[in-house]
């Protein structure tokens, strides 16, 4: 299942092998660098080549069990610059249900301060298209599960500031109202992230062209002073 990462044809190897984590009788041509990024013509090569069906197979969500343990063997082999390409592929059209799945096997290895960073990165990669929502559901059963579900909170506040990096302060703040409170997100540090894209917004408006028919947009922030979501601090950001 390397060819997802990779363009190197096997010529040799038996249909068994394809699953394996090592390539030992593959040969090798010089192919363009960048070959790699079209994961759907490296699939129909295969499917051409040993007269299978892979793609559909590979695509096929009831078969994302199965698919996620195999690429779990292999996928650290690649650069995340690879994984991440090869699972935006993969999950096109998917349930976020079959994506949790598939993430959280291919990355059950990624437990140090590294690994939560490749795991934000891969998963806002994955859901940059998404309704808010779905993200937000997804993200909630990722910080559900391990190894986020009894960590210390400075994991999970780190796994969050990556995944929502650069995020303005109304798509963080629906972000916020989907997330369920089983993923256990520190309501203050809440408020603090939403004061953070607050004032990034203002110095992004700031370095804009002034419009004299914009209107002042006012948000409204949570206090972290209290856990009430009712008590919320009112900022005017012009």
């Amino acid at each position: 299942m390397s060819f997802i990462f990779t363009t190197n044809t096997p010529r040799k190897e038996k249909i068994s092998d394809w699953v394996g984590t090592k390539q030992t009788t593959i040969t090798h041509k010089k192919q363009n660098t960048d070959e790699w990024k079209d994961v759907y013509t490296n699939i129909k090569q295969m499917d051409q080549f040993y007269d299978a069906t892979f793609y559909a197979w590979l695509k096929s969500e009831e078969n994302v069990l199965v698919t996620s343990i195999y690429l779990h063997r292999i996928a650290n082999e690649y650069p995340l610059e690879r994984i991440i390409n090869a699972l935006e592929w993969l999950t096109a059209d998917w349930r976020w249900e079959s994506t949790s799945i598939l993430v959280g096997h291919v990355t059950v290895d990624w437990c140090d301060d590294k690994g939560d960073l490749k795991r934000a990165k891969l998963l806002r990669h994955l859901t940059q298209q998404w309704a808010t929502h779905y993200t937000a559901t997804l993200l909630s059963t990722i910080l559900m599960s391990c190894p986020y579900s009894d960590c210390i909170n400075f994991k999970r506040e780190r796994f969050l500031r990556e995944f929502t990096k650069n995020w303005d302060f109304s798509k963080l703040s629906e972000f916020f109202m989907f997330l369920k409170s089983k993923a256990n997100i520190d309501y203050k540090f809440k408020c603090i992230m939403l004061q953070e894209a607050a004032r990034r917004d203002i110095v992004k408006d700031s370095t804009s062209p002034l419009d004299i028919t914009k209107k002042p947009a006012t948000k409204y922030i949570p206090s972290p002073s209290t856990s009430s979501t009712n008590d919320k601090k009112r900022i005017t950001v012009i």
